[in-house]
């Protein structure tokens, strides 16, 4: 039982280490890109949002009218 859990702390440490070297390979970006990726993406979120919650609005309407001639 004691070399067993040996070895699974000698595991945790070896993933550990090997995670901080793969960590330290990557190219992280730079704030300037990082913050321009950002602003791109929430426009682009807002903007869909706007477009569908137009989308929306009008099937709606449309729903609703067609409801209100059959009845």
């Amino acid at each position: 039982m004691a070399e067993q859990k040996k070895s699974l702390v000698n595991k945790i440490k070896t993933y550990v280490k090997e995670t901080q070297a793969e960590a330290k390979k990557v190219a992280w970006p730079d704030r300037k890109y990082v913050i321009s990726a950002t602003s791109i993406i929430i426009v682009m979120v807002l903007v869909l949002s706007v477009i569908l919650s137009v989308l929306d609005l009008g099937l709606t309407q449309m729903i609703i009218s067609l409801t209100r001639m059959h009845s």
